[in-house]
């Protein structure tokens, strides 16, 4: 059985996890279409650490309707004109 993955990642394993350039990371933080790293730390900073589970939550979000069964139905109904 192989290691978990770490929930805090590094600024290299988060562009890596991404597969993004420098330029495009602080980009879409400065767009805060990804959050910045914990505790306030700027994203320079070596010390920087980022939640995996709130940057792929931010992913989810940006990648349409929440994946809630609710959510899925609201947006079907949408879909079809029931609401």
């Amino acid at each position: 059985m192989g290691e978990p993955s770490p929930r805090l990642v590094t600024r290299a394993q988060l562009r890596s996890y991404l597969q993004c350039t420098v330029t495009e990371l602080e980009q879409r933080i400065a767009a805060r279409q990804l959050p910045g790293p914990m505790w306030g730390l700027a994203p320079s900073d070596p010390r920087a650490r980022w939640d995996i589970r709130q940057v792929d939550r931010m992913l989810d979000a940006a990648a349409g309707p929440a994946a809630t069964v609710e959510s899925a139905e609201r947006h079907l109904d949408q879909a079809f004109g029931l609401r």
